[in-house]
């Protein structure tokens, strides 16, 4: 692949605009959400990165039909603040809510 812009990326599951607006920038990004199993197994095939919440499973028959997948990533709320990576109390004044999504390579060692 020479560059981002070639990367095709699936948005599976509900994630923040700003968020993907960020990869359109850099990717090609298509948002299907609620896909049933067997179409994420027929479908998977042809995306190098997956970002997923809680609803899609990625386990092994997924991996295994993923044969271009590179990244999966998981978007999630992150809490930053300036003394602590735990979720502020309603006090803090100095915490500052933002969208994450954090990244795992995918390893195809020992196939």
């Amino acid at each position: 692949m020479d560059s981002l812009k070639q990367m095709k990326v699936w948005v599976a599951e509900l994630l923040d605009d700003e968020a993907i607006a960020a990869l359109e920038e850099v990717c090609r990004v298509d948002i299907k959400y609620k896909v049933p199993r067997e179409e994420q197994l027929a479908m998977i095939k042809d995306y190098h990165a997956v970002i997923i919440r809680s609803e899609t499973v990625v386990d092994k028959e997924f991996l295994d039909a993923a044969v271009n997948l590179k990244i999966v990533g998981r978007g999630a709320p992150d809490w930053i603040t300036s003394t602590s990576t735990t979720p502020p109390t309603e006090a803090s004044s100095s915490a500052i809510r933002r969208k994450a999504i954090s990244c795992r390579p995918v390893s195809r060692r020992g196939r």
